[in-house]
């Protein structure tokens, strides 16, 4: 008997991880904000495979930090990740980088301005892995305090 991969059951999955951690509410939301931190990190193709054995290690549940490290897969939020963490990162350096317009990013550009970005990129991923560590435990605690 093999189960059929649908929205139903990704969505009992969620819940059962969840629902599994839910006796404490801090490491559930520690699990979710590393892997949306990990999601943001530059090892684009990698996240997924450097997050779940870290996670391993520092002992987080690995179904909620591959759920967490989904956050940028969806293309619409891709842009916006990417022109943030190099705008971010411009507020880090010495002579910062414009984007003038769409024309003017070519392979040059991004090799030459790839230390802004990478800087910040790593500032925007802790920013919304503690965002989302510091929200996802707010919901679990108003949660359990109503049961």
């Amino acid at each position: 008997m093999t189960r059929r991969l649908n929205w139903k059951t990704i969505k009992r999955f969620i819940q059962m991880q969840i629902a599994k951690e839910n006796k404490n509410s801090l490491h559930c939301a520690l699990s979710a904000g590393f892997g949306v931190f990990m999601s943001i990190t530059p090892i684009w193709g990698f996240q997924i495979l450097a997050a779940i054995p870290i996670a391993h290690i520092v002992r987080l549940n690995k179904a909620i930090v591959f759920i967490g490290t989904c956050f940028t897969l969806f293309p619409p939020i891709i842009p916006f990740v990417l022109y943030g963490s190099y705008k971010v990162g411009g507020w880090f350096m010495y002579n910062p980088t414009e984007i003038v317009s769409l024309d003017n990013i070519t392979l040059d550009f991004v090799k030459t301005n790839f230390y802004q970005y990478l800087v910040g990129s790593m500032f925007v991923a802790a920013i919304a892995g503690s965002f989302v560590t510091l929200m996802v435990w707010f919901i679990l605690s108003i949660k359990n305090k109503k049961k």
